[in-house]
């Protein structure tokens, strides 16, 4: 594989998700509106993901568009700091998430939005709504978060560390590496969390009830 001369830049990121179609999930179940329940949202994990069926992998769309993986790769590590590492892209298309806490999100994180649209803010408990349109957005993905309304066509590139990380096999690494992700090492990036999950003791599991509860008033006051 061979770097394309081109460097990233947002339009041209934004063309080459526009030539693929984002799969619709139901996965996502807790973090969707019930207007989107019947249909389900157009989201997909990038990268590592922790599957009860699979353990800890590289994701099927990492390993069926290794070409687009390794250029939102690129584009990443173009825009952000030389220092931060990470594991996946959670890619959404047109998808307005309720507001949530991150289950296995080390915490750390970044989001940029890409095209047409107007509104689409994330809004955080922490910094109040973050302009992402073209713009690297640092937050907490352990804190309760949401989008807020927006009109015309929007895709959201997050970038963070799954906490189930340090369970990723070797084949699996050294794939995810060669599209060029900036792993952590296995003893890097984690958080303890106070119950057991199918991760066998390596994921963070956020009191995401609680933190979305005291998140609640305060996203409320803001719409």
């Amino acid at each position: 594989w061979t770097p394309p001369i081109e460097p990233p830049s947002f339009e041209r990121t934004y063309t080459l998700l526009k030539a693929v179609e984002v799969p619709r999930t139901h996965s996502r179940e807790n973090i969707t509106l019930p207007e989107d329940e019947a249909s389900g949202v157009r989201s997909a994990c990038v990268g590592l993901v922790g599957a009860r069926s699979h353990g800890v992998v590289a994701s099927q769309f990492a390993r069926s568009r290794p070409s687009l993986t390794r250029e939102l790769v690129r584009f990443g590590r173009h825009f952000l700091p030389s220092s931060f590492k990470f594991t996946s892209i959670q890619l959404n298309h047109n998808f307005a998430s309720a507001l949530h806490v991150d289950d296995y999100n080390s915490g750390p994180s970044y989001i940029v939005g890409l095209g047409t649209y107007e509104g689409g803010e994330l809004w955080t408990l922490e910094h109040g709504p973050l302009n992402c349109h073209h713009n690297f957005c640092h937050y907490d993905g352990t804190e309760p978060h949401a989008t807020l309304p927006f009109t015309g066509e929007r895709y959201t590139l997050v970038f963070f560390t799954h906490q189930t990380h340090p369970r990723l096999g070797n084949a699996d690494r050294a794939y995810l590496e060669s599209l060029g992700f900036p792993l952590p090492k296995p003893t890097e990036l984690l958080r303890r969390r106070q119950k057991k999950g199918f991760a066998h003791g390596t994921s963070f599991e956020a009191p995401k009830r609680v933190k979305t509860a005291a998140g609640q008033g305060a996203f409320d006051a803001h719409k």
